[in-house]
């Protein structure tokens, strides 16, 4: 079978892979692995399609966004984010939808992103949110940045719901629940 996947030889990947000739008979899984995933479509934390979101927040992009390279730095795709959660878990007076601020606070437990294509300064981005699930003390959010329909980074967001005196985890409320259910 190996002699199948690579019938031109071991030795033809010893410019390709940061191995040795004499490693590749070890490392064929992985190469095979690598082969697959190269050609296959891209995977992502979220849905890049911009009709999968329900909330959308208008952002716009400022010049101290960018970087060196003249497009939008990697860490402000995060703050991006951040603008989208707000945006539907915060009032304009700056309280939140669980209640009290001083009863209730907001801990990121996780949040994994991928860049899927570069952003150049200027432009307004959209970033658009969807409740994937409700737990106990906790609600994953997933976000995608679009600029038009192309869209530019994905988010997935596990959001807890903290007792600000217990400082522990605490059971979402019947309002917060009922907003996250619209989203």
């Amino acid at each position: 079978m190996l002699k199948w996947l690579f019938p031109w030889g071991w030795r033809a990947f010893s410019g390709i892979l940061p191995y040795p000739a004499e490693a590749l008979p070890s490392i064929a899984p992985v190469a095979l692995f690598c082969c697959v995933k190269m050609t296959s479509k891209i995977s992502t934390v979220c849905d890049t399609n911009r009709g999968f979101y329900r909330h959308f927040t208008a952002v716009n992009l400022r010049y101290g966004d960018t970087d060196r390279q003249g497009h939008i730095n990697n860490a402000v795709y995060c703050t991006l984010f951040e603008s989208g959660r707000v945006d539907f878990l915060f009032k304009p007076d700056g309280s939140h939808v669980a209640g009290s601020c001083s009863d209730y606070s907001f801990v990121i437990a996780r949040i994994a992103l991928d860049y899927l294509r570069e952003m150049k300064f200027p432009g307004t981005v959209q970033i658009g949110s969807r409740v994937l699930s409700m737990g106990r003390s906790s609600f994953t959010v997933g976000q995608a940045i679009f600029m038009g329909d192309v869209c530019y980074s994905t988010a997935e967001s596990v959001i807890v719901l903290v007792d600000e005196k217990t400082k522990k985890s605490a059971p979402l409320t019947d309002n917060l629940r009922n907003v996250l259910g619209g989203l």
